[in-house]
């Protein structure tokens, strides 16, 4: 054996040995911990394509789309022969909406298995591409509708213009919105950035060079600016064009053209070109680039999340925006913020932090067993400690939408989310009741959890200016953990007085809004209990003490 030799076979044993520690990883679907494996594994053998479709999995699961696709294609590169290396990056393209690609590699995926004498694991590799390949055709075939954020209500009932109107009243009394503490001071704002944006994005122009041929021009910023309004407050997202998508990618596209952006690769590998070109390169070049790429994430996964139902790319892209952010910023924690960018100030990951938690929530809310309660917790009790920190977010001269946008509402949403988790913990237990009934550990489980998640839904209803629905919707969350629980009418009594002092100062601008149009049903109903329950204390057939709730009442729309 030549020297060479000896020296070779450790190294692939070692690599051999975390490929297998890996595999174990990923079969406890402890992902990270796969995917750290891995790399560590490539980092000895680069040239191995198993280990790059075993990490293109980690991705996927991990919902990081790019990376995975990157891994995928790396696989298919070193062997074109290999079904699993087409399979990875079929599945990612699809995950990233890149349909057309998706099939012709699914397509691959199958040629490269074996025509006769298949074994059983063949097999079933083979009929679950086939049915990976008809899901994306049917994808093309059926396009997702996304018109559902066109508003078509009057000018006047959006709750930017009431928050607008509200400003003004307030103005003629000689008193300043600014300084009232009004969820109007949030949604304006908000509004503010949407409004620059979308005039921004208004001014694409086609030059037309010939009958047949032609360019586009347009004005920069308008990115930066759509994504500021959203971390202001999500709510502020609205079309009014059913050409927006077009629109749009035509703007990401006009401004990559001024300033580069990386759209085909993932955070990991960003990371190495970003610091390759900082070592040639001033910071004024890749700190526009990795900003522009960094806000066309967050956009993707919203988009993505709220107007297609994705949502796999929703916590997929606003989550590696986030985990690049809080890379950068420790990475260059020493570097000024005129070199690396306003995109590192805590402020900005803080609000990416809070997006990442209402997409996570949504998707929570929609597939509690592919997407992860447990998770949703912890992000929101990591953002409780961050919002609770000494770390400076807010600059001085910020308006105070800005503040409540980075301080109390993150805080807020994360309070409510732990209560909701809780919330999903009683459901799961009785759903594990037996036929033999609920137990006494049981039962006392499942008071806890539902008390638990009306105390974190009130302090998220506290937490939010009294006249934002948000503060209205924890309340009646709350209402129905507490109804859930049996607790006594003096504690529920409390809830329903807080649900009926706030209606009015809510609906002066958020009447007409998603969550009050859809949590309106519920309101009126607990209000409807409240005077029911008040009657029979009056005839004394119940007290304060009394420990009932509404017969039927999880019929009502929204319980």
């Amino acid at each position: 054996m030549s020297e060479s030799d000896q020296a070779q076979n450790p190294n692939q044993n070692l690599a051999a040995k975390l490929k297998e520690e890996g595999n174990t990883f990923f079969l406890n679907k402890d992902y990270q911990a796969a995917y750290d494996k891995y790399s560590k594994a490539l980092k000895i053998d680069d040239s191995n394509a198993i280990l790059y479709a075993n990490r293109a999995a980690c991705c996927q699961n991990l919902h990081r789309f790019l990376d995975a696709a990157t891994d995928g294609k790396r696989a298919t590169e070193i062997d074109p022969l290999y079904p699993k290396a087409w399979a990875r990056l079929a599945a990612a393209q699809a995950s990233l909406d890149h349909n057309t690609e998706s099939v012709k590699n699914w397509k691959r995926a199958i040629e490269a298995l074996p025509v006769e004498n298949l074994t059983a694991a063949e097999l079933k590799q083979k009929t679950s591409y086939q049915s990976e390949l008809k899901a994306v055709e049917r994808k093309i075939r059926k396009p997702h509708d996304t018109t559902s954020h066109q508003f078509i209500m009057e000018i006047d009932k959006f709750p930017w213009k009431r928050a607008e109107k509200f400003d003004k009243e307030l103005e003629g009394q000689g008193v300043n919105m600014q300084n009232t503490g009004s969820s109007g001071n949030v949604i304006l704002a908000a509004y503010l950035d949407w409004s620059k944006g979308m005039d921004r994005i208004k001014q694409q122009r086609r030059v037309q060079v010939s009958p047949n041929s032609g360019y586009w021009t347009g004005a920069g910023g308008a990115i930066a600016l759509l994504v500021s309004a959203i971390l202001r407050d999500v709510r502020v997202f609205h079309t009014i064009d059913a050409d927006w998508e077009e629109t749009y990618t035509r703007q990401v596209q006009l401004e990559a053209q001024t300033v580069g952006a990386w759209f085909d690769i993932g955070p990991e590998q960003m990371k190495t070109v970003v610091l390759e070109r900082l070592r040639t390169e001033p910071w004024d070049g890749v700190r526009k680039s990795m900003a522009l790429t960094i806000r066309v994430w967050i956009m993707r996964g919203f988009m993505g999340q709220l107007m297609k139902r994705e949502h796999s790319v929703g916590v997929g892209f606003i989550g590696q925006a986030l985990e690049f952010l809080r890379w950068g910023a420790e990475t260059w924690k020493d570097v000024s913020y005129d070199d690396k960018g306003g995109m590192f100030h805590p402020s900005m990951i803080r609000g990416v932090h809070h997006v990442y938690i209402h997409v996570l929530r949504s998707a929570v809310s929609h597939d509690s067993k592919t997407f992860s309660a447990d998770k949703l917790q912890q992000e929101a009790e990591d953002l409780i400690k961050d919002c609770d920190s000494p770390v400076q977010v807010v600059t001085e001269g910020a308006d105070a939408g800005f503040i409540l946008s980075f301080t109390k509402y993150p805080r807020a949403m994360a309070l409510s989310s732990i209560g909701f988790c809780y919330e999903i913990k009683a459901g799961r237990l009785v759903e594990d009741i037996g036929p033999g009934g609920i137990t006494e550990a049981q039962s006392t489980a499942l008071i806890q959890y539902l008390f638990k998640a009306v105390q974190y839904y009130i302090d998220s209803a506290s937490s939010y200016p009294a006249d934002d629905e948000l503060h209205l919707w924890n309340l009646s969350c709350a209402l129905k953990c507490a109804w859930q629980a049996r607790a006594p009418l003096s504690t529920t009594f409390l809830i329903t007085e807080g649900i009926r002092r706030a209606l009015p100062d809510v609906n002066r601008i958020w009447e007409h809004a998603s969550i009050s149009t859809q949590g309106a049903p519920q309101f009126r109903f607990a209000l409807q209990m409240e005077q029911m329950f008040r009657e029979k204390i009056a005839e004394g057939s119940l007290s304060e003490t009394s420990q009932v709730a509404p017969d039927y009442f999880k019929d009502v729309e929204g319980y």
